[in-house]
């Protein structure tokens, strides 16, 4: 609300991996322990800015669990440390166009090949340097250089008679043939059953934004572990989708984020997307109060864990009536047995109470209420 007065805050929470100790990175000769005086009993270190006043730099801290509060410059040099050891953010944007997604498949590109080309095709890479050099010395040899060369030294050696300036190739260890590849990649669309060439632009947003989803999970396969490098910023990942094609993305980004260098961050407004059933995964419903401030209200995989039986219902529910995650996105939601009430309540709403938003969730039977009470509690909807 453009409160000066309230300060901007963002924290970092890094969990302590059993290598970090020898990490040289991490090292401090001021602080060798900082183990010991940085990290809490569960194994993270905290970290946060604070930006309390515009066009002013921001704060940095550190939580010191020996004195339970936050340390200005805490550990020094931390925050610069972290920064490399957190996921690198690769977005999605809700309106990619084709020149988007060229820009950002060329930066992939360059990243996970181009580097590697002088390394994985050493003969290739001579041969080009070879024909490189040979070019620039044909050149700086020929008439035009050779006079460049005679009027530059003209007026240069009346100020230093003994010296001569002469234009030549750079050495070969100088010529980077990976920056002729940066921007050199497009991508075309082929259609099943034609020889017609297709731009993007005659397919849709869709198609451009699950072509760039694919292809940088493509590129990245090789590295599967649980270690998280990548952070996947996919805004509303439904967008331009037929429902099919919808469900079968949700898969995806399940399966995606398990054993893979992927950590990914959906917002989306539609109830195709959200599988509460699904394991390693935490949803966050995010509203705006009445006083217009942003609140979060966040559940995990733990809400399920305790009643697998439960669990099991969900999974088949949500394979069946992926629309029973409406309830998320309500304000107030009617818990009713089944079909019949579902019926009746609906009509009754819209007649006598029609400009009440009430989302009447069907929870198959009243053995079922409870659960979903649990959930609709954990979010904080209010629900009848």
């Amino acid at each position: 609300n453009y409160d000066y007065s309230t300060p901007i805050v963002i924290e970092g929470i890094f969990e302590l991996d059993e290598e970090d100790s020898d990490d040289p990175d991490l090292k401090e000769k001021k602080e060798p322990n900082w183990i010991e005086k940085w990290v809490d009993e569960n194994g993270f270190v905290k970290v946060r800015k604070t930006w309390s006043k515009p066009d002013r730099t921001f704060a940095k801290e550190t939580y010191s669990p020996r004195d339970a509060s936050w340390i200005e410059n805490g550990f020094g040099g931390l925050h610069t440390k972290l920064t490399k050891y957190t996921p690198t953010p690769i977005a999605i944007n809700a309106m990619e166009d084709q020149a988007s997604l060229e820009e950002k498949v060329n930066k992939l590109i360059q990243d996970d090949f181009i580097k590697k080309v002088r390394s994985e095709y050493p003969e290739e890479f001579k041969n080009l340097i070879d024909g490189v050099r040979k070019l620039q010395e044909r050149i700086t040899g020929s008439e035009a250089v050779e006079k460049l060369n005679l009027e530059l030294n003209k007026h240069f050696q009346e100020v230093f008679a003994e010296l001569t300036l002469k234009i030549q190739p750079a050495k070969e260890e100088n010529i980077r043939l990976e920056d002729a590849f940066k921007k050199n990649h497009s991508i075309l669309v082929e259609r099943a059953g034609t020889e017609r060439k297709e731009t993007f632009l005659q397919n849709g947003h869709g198609v451009i934004r699950q072509a760039l989803f694919n292809f940088l999970t493509f590129l990245k396969r090789e590295d599967e572990g649980n270690k998280k490098q990548y952070i996947i910023l996919f805004e509303e990942p439904e967008l331009f989708l037929h429902p099919k094609i919808a469900f079968k993305l949700r898969q995806s980004l399940y399966e995606l984020s398990k054993n893979s260098p992927y950590q990914i961050l959906c917002a989306t407004h539609s109830p195709l997307m959200i599988d509460i059933s699904q394991p390693h995964s935490s949803l966050i419903r995010v509203i705006k109060n009445t006083g217009g401030e942003t609140q979060t209200y966040q559940v995990g995989e733990t809400l399920f864990g305790r009643d697998e039986e439960a669990k099991k219902w969900v999974q088949m529910v949500n394979r069946f009536n992926p629309h029973i995650c409406e309830a998320f996105y309500a304000d107030k939601v009617l818990l009713v047995e089944g079909d019949t009430e579902t019926i009746v309540y609906r009509d009754l709403l819209t007649r006598f109470f029609p400009d009440e938003e009430i989302f009447v969730l069907n929870t198959g039977s009243k053995m079922n209420i409870p659960f979903f009470q649990e959930i609709l509690t954990a979010f904080h909807i209010e629900h009848y």
